[in-house]
């Protein structure tokens, strides 16, 4: 996080990320304050996350550390169904490399340090697709 602030623009290496703390904060000030949604943000065509990280900013304060960890947290997570997936069409070996690319490749924690949504969509993508490839072997457990 330090690294990132000092590189630039209040911790926010994009300017996409700064954009969502910024509609986040003014989302979280008109659902604080009970008036109407009129910034940009709330009025996107996917304004799911924006909302998401309003509520955040509204349960722990204006701290991007927090919605942060939860990046990080949704990124430990696909890493596991990383394994799972790949565990299901290859062996343990190959389950293993795949998951340790994906935990020490520098991509998925610089997309979860920056504040943007892409980790809770591969989180989602992850998991629908582990469970709809379960669901097509038509397993008995599932």
């Amino acid at each position: 996080f330090e690294w990132l602030v000092y590189i630039g623009n209040f911790g926010f290496a994009y300017l996409d990320a700064g954009g969502v703390h910024d509609q986040g904060l003014q989302i979280a000030e008109e659902i604080g304050y009970g008036i109407e949604h009129t910034g940009w943000g709330s009025k996107s065509v996917d304004p799911g996350f924006y909302f998401f990280t309003a509520y955040t900013y509204l349960l722990f304060g204006n701290n991007t550390l927090v919605i942060r960890f939860i990046l990080i947290m949704c990124i430990s997570m696909t890493l596991l169904y990383v394994y799972r997936i790949t565990r299901l069409y290859f062996d343990e070996k190959t389950a293993r490399l795949a998951a340790g690319l994906q935990a020490f490749f520098p991509f998925p924690i610089l997309l979860s340090l920056n504040h943007r949504k892409d980790p809770m969509v591969q989180l989602i993508v992850m998991f629908m697709f582990y469970h709809s490839v379960r669901v097509y072997r038509q397993e008995p457990r599932w």
